[in-house]
């Protein structure tokens, strides 16, 4: 039984998908990572900056096919409900940080400005999981396990 289409799965999917490629571009620039916020003390080992970072990268693409996966784009993957629950609220909490963000650049609490493209980055964390749990909600049935 093929997934039917689901558009908020298919749009996390894809941004997670392009946020994996972003993350193995940066990976290997040192000076782009420690401006994405990366520790100047990972970036100082050029391999173990590559290593993480393509990791990062991989959880991302994973990430990013079981939203193709739960929007019928790509075949069914196991634990489909369960995972896209999952990633869902990761970028959810992730995201979240962006109130945090917003109240110290404000001035409403005290502590150092948070960067503009973090903010932003915060942002898009907060977007992405709200589709994926969006679109999780509104397939759930479609989602479930097959018999």
């Amino acid at each position: 039984m093929k997934t039917p289409d689901n558009k908020l799965l298919a749009t996390a999917g894809y941004l997670t998908l392009g946020i994996a490629v972003f993350q193995a571009v940066i990976s290997l620039v040192p000076e782009w990572s420690v401006f994405f916020g990366a520790p100047p003390e990972m970036a100082a080992d050029r391999a173990l900056l590559a290593v993480a970072g393509e990791l990062c990268a991989l959880f991302f693409a994973l990430f990013g096919f079981y939203g193709l996966s739960g929007a019928g784009v790509v075949r069914r993957l196991p634990l489909l409900r369960a995972v896209l629950v999952f990633t869902g609220a990761v970028f959810v909490l992730r995201g979240l940080a962006v109130v945090l963000q917003i109240l110290v650049n404000s001035g409403i609490l005290k502590g150092p400005a948070t960067p503009a493209h973090m903010v932003a980055a915060s942002l898009l964390s907060l977007c992405i999981g709200v589709l994926y749990l969006s679109g999780t909600i509104r397939g759930w049935r479609n989602l479930a396990p097959e018999k």
